[in-house]
C-alpha cells in the first residue's frame, strides 16, 4: 500500500520495506515515507521510553525524598551518628552504581535486538531483489526489444508504399528505370535485411535457450533463496516471539515493581506522619524545658549572686580584722622596741650615775654597808612579792586567753559545721543540676553555655585577684591553689568555704601583747 502526504511525498525517497508489524509477505513491497519511519521507531522503542521516563521521575522523588531525610536527620541526630550516615551513604552510592550497570545492561541488549532486527531486514530486501519479481523485469525488457523492432518494420513498409505511390503519380515512364534500379537496390537491401533478421533470429534463438538456462539455474537460486528466507523467517518469529516472552516478564516484573514501590511509599508517608508527630513532640518538649533551664538558670544566678555577696562580705570582714589585728602587732611591736630602747638608755645612765656614787662614796660604802644589807633585802622581799603578784596575774590572763581560744573555736566548729551544710546542700543541688544537664544535655541552648562559661571565668578570676592579695601581703597559697583547682573541675562554689583557713595564724605571744595593750587602752 503507497502512502501519499501531499506534494512533500513525490520528493521523499521511494524505499522497498516489509514491515515487521504484518504479515510476512516477501511479494508486496510497501512505500514509507520519514514519517512513517520516525512512527515506527516510536512504536518500537515506546514502551521503554515510557519505562525511562517513569523511573527517571520516580528516580527525582526518590531523591528529593532522600535529600528531606538526610536533612532532618542531620537536625536531629548528632556528631556520634556519623559513621552511620557515612554508611548509608556508601550504600546508596553502592545501589546508584548497580542501577546503572543494569541500565547499560537493559542498552546493550535493546542494541543487539534493534541491529538483529536491520540485518534480517536488509537481507530479506536483497532475496527479494534476486527472486520472481527480478526475473519479471528482464523478460519485459526482452519483449520490449522484440515489439520496438517489429514496429520499425511495419514503418518502413508503409513508407515504402506511400513512395510507390508517390513515385507512380508523380513521374513518367523516363523515371521507371531509376525505379527499377531503385527496386533493385531495395530487394538487395531486404535481402540484406532478411540475412540480418535471420542471423538476429538465431542470436534470439540462442539468447532464448540461454534465458531458459539462466531461468533454471535462477528457479534452483530462488528455491534456495526461498528455504533461506522460511529459515530467516523462522529465526525472526522465535526471536520475535522470544523479545515478547521477554517484554511480557519485563512487564510482570516492572509491575511487581511498581507495587513494591507503591507499598515503600505508603509505609514512608506513614513513617513522615509518625516523624512530623514525632518531631512537633520533641519540639514542643524542648520549648518547654527551655523555658524551665532558662527559669532555673536565673533563680540559680539570683541565688549564686546572693551567695557570692555574702561570702565577700564574709571574707572582706575577715580581711579587714586580719589587716587591723597586723597593723595593732606593728604597732605594738614598734612601742615595745622603744620602750626597751629607753629602759636600756636609763638604765646605762643609771649605771653610771651609780658608778660614779660607788667611787664617790666608796669611803662610805664601809660605812653603810650594814644600812644597805638591809634595804637589799627590803627590795629583794619586794621584788619577790611583785613577782608573786606578776605570775598570779599571768595566770589569770591564760586562763582568759583559754577561754577566749575556747569560744573561739566553738565560733570555727559551729562556722566550719554550717559550712559542711551548705556544701552538702550545694552538692546535692548541683547533683540534681547535673542530672538535668545530662537529661536535656541535647536541649541546652548556647547562651546558658556561654553565661557558664563566663561564671567560671569570673569566679578564676577572682580566685586568682586573692591569690595575688595573699602573695602581696607574704601569706601562704597552696590551700588556695588547691581550692582553686576544685572549684575549676568540681564545683564553683568549693573556692569560698576554707575561706576561714586561710587568714594568717596568729602566735600567743602576739595576742598576749594584743590584749595587754587592749586593757591597758
Amino acid at each position: 500500500m503507497i502512502r501519499q502526504h501531499g506534494k512533500r511525498s513525490e520528493q521523499l525517497p521511494k524505499l522497498l520495506y516489509t514491515s515487521p508489524f504484518k504479515s510476512t509477505e516477501y511479494r508486496n513491497p510497501v512505500c514509507v515515507t520519514s514519517r512513517d519511519w520516525q512512527r515506527m521507531k516510536f512504536m518500537l522503542h515506546k514502551n521503554e521510553i515510557i519505562t525511562d521516563a517513569q523511573n527517571t521521575f520516580r528516580a527525582k522523588r526518590l531523591a528529593l525524598h532522600e535529600k528531606s531525610q538526610e536533612m532532618i536527620k542531620k537536625w536531629h541526630d548528632g556528631p556520634e551518628n556519623l559513621h552511620l550516615r557515612k554508611q548509608k551513604a556508601l550504600q546508596r552510592k553502592e545501589e546508584s552504581e548497580e542501577e546503572l550497570k543494569k541500565q547499560l545492561s537493559n542498552e546493550i541488549t535493546k542494541y543487539r535486538e534493534k541491529i538483529t532486527r536491520e540485518t534480517l531486514a536488509h537481507h530479506r530486501l536483497q532475496l527479494m531483489c534476486r527472486s520472481h519479481k527480478g526475473r519479471l523485469l528482464t523478460k519485459g525488457i526482452l519483449s520490449d526489444a522484440a515489439a520496438r523492432e517489429r514496429q520499425l518494420q511495419l514503418e518502413s513498409q508503409h513508407k515504402k508504399k506511400e513512395y510507390d505511390k508517390m513515385v507512380q503519380k508523380s513521374f513518367g515512364r523516363a523515371v521507371l528505370e531509376d525505379q527499377e534500379s531503385y527496386r533493385k537496390k531495395m530487394k538487395e537491401k531486404e535481402e540484406a535485411k532478411i540475412k540480418k533478421d535471420a542471423e538476429y533470429y538465431k542470436d534470439l534463438d540462442k539468447q532464448v535457450a540461454f534465458q531458459k538456462d539462466l531461468r533454471a539455474r535462477e528457479d534452483e537460486v530462488e528455491r534456495l533463496d526461498c528455504e533461506q528466507l522460511m529459515t530467516l523467517n523462522d529465526e525472526y518469529k522465535r526471536i520475535d516471539i522470544q523479545s515478547k516472552i521477554d517484554k511480557k516478564k519485563k512487564q510482570s516484573e516492572m509491575a511487581a515493581v511498581y507495587d513494591k514501590q507503591c507499598e515503600e511509599k505508603r509505609l514512608i508517608q506513614k513513617f513522615e506522619r509518625e516523624m512530623d508527630r514525632y518531631d512537633d513532640e520533641v519540639v514542643h518538649a524542648y520549648i518547654m524545658n527551655k523555658r524551665a533551664i532558662k527559669q532555673s538558670h536565673v533563680d540559680f544566678l539570683e541565688q549564686q549572686k546572693r551567695l557570692r555577696q555574702q561570702k565577700e562580705d564574709v571574707v572582706f570582714d575577715y580581711i579587714v580584722k586580719a589587716n587591723q589585728k597586723k597593723i595593732d602587732q606593728d604597732v605594738s611591736e614598734t612601742n615595745r622596741i622603744k620602750n626597751v630602747k629607753i629602759m636600756n638608755d636609763l638604765a646605762l645612765k643609771k649605771e653610771r650615775e651609780e658608778k660614779e656614787k660607788f667611787e664617790a662614796h666608796l669611803k662610805e660604802f664601809n660605812k653603810q654597808k650594814d644600812t644597805q644589807k638591809k634595804i637589799w633585802e627590803k627590795i629583794k622581799e619586794q621584788q619577790i612579792v611583785e613577782q608573786s603578784e606578776e605570775h598570779k596575774r599571768l595566770v589569770e590572763d591564760d586562763v582568759q586567753d583559754k577561754d577566749r581560744e575556747r569560744q573561739i573555736q566553738a565560733v570555727r566548729h559551729q562556722f566550719n559545721v554550717d559550712v559542711k551544710e551548705c556544701q552538702y546542700q550545694q552538692i546535692m543541688d548541683n547533683a540534681k543540676r547535673r542530672e538535668n544537664a545530662r537529661l536535656c544535655e541535647k536541649l541546652q541552648s548556647k547562651h546558658v553555655c556561654d553565661a557558664y562559661n563566663k561564671y567560671d571565668k569570673d569566679v578564676d578570676s577572682f580566685a586568682q585577684d586573692l591569690i595575688d592579695y595573699a602573695k602581696e601581703q607574704g601569706w601562704p597559697t597552696d590551700h588556695l591553689d588547691r581550692e582553686r583547682f576544685v572549684a575549676k573541675w568540681c564545683d564553683h562554689d568549693h573556692m569560698f568555704l576554707g575561706l576561714h583557713r586561710r587568714l594568717p595564724k596568729v602566735s600567743k605571744e602576739i595576742r598576749q601583747a594584743q590584749y595587754k595593750q587592749d586593757v591597758k587602752m
